[in-house]
């Protein structure tokens, strides 16, 4: 079997640090696929986990945004796993700035600015993400207030 066609899987955990629920708010999946379905909520201190399965050369290729209403907070993870090339990309912000993503952006900040963990804060809505994912596809997403 050539390269470009083995399959690869990201196993992902998140977390949820927040004092409050969490709602998938988005999601986009440029290459592959989730097995089932993403956590739709994530209460208080709760932890999740998913599958996002990929074939070929473009392997696993995705975002998702979570979201807390009575903050007007949201969280945004993309995230690449190839044969060769793993990056996570993160942001926060207030809610209505991924109410319609432009997702041909994030995907251009995967690409430029990812990186095998980040982190990033958002000083108007108290937000903070970290994720990390390394080269056997285990995505880690921690999703805070600061």
């Amino acid at each position: 079997m050539a390269a470009e066609q083995q399959n690869v899987r990201v196993q992902a955990q998140i977390k949820n640090q927040v004092d409050g629920r969490l709602n998938l708010y988005r999601n986009q999946n440029w290459s592959g696929q989730v097995a089932g379905s993403y956590p739709i909520n994530l209460n208080p201190l709760e932890t999740r986990d998913f599958v996002h399965n990929g074939i070929g050369p473009n392997g696993s290729k995705a975002a998702i945004v979570y979201e807390r209403f009575t903050n007007n907070a949201a969280w945004l993870v993309a995230w690449i796993f190839t044969n060769n090339i793993y990056k996570v990309y993160a942001e926060c912000g207030p809610r209505q700035n991924y109410a319609n993503p432009n997702w041909n952006e994030i995907e251009e900040k995967l690409r430029t600015r990812g990186g095998q963990s980040t982190e990033f804060d958002d000083f108007e809505t108290g937000t903070e993400l970290i994720a990390s994912i390394n080269d056997r596809g285990a995505l880690s997403i921690t999703f805070k207030l600061a």
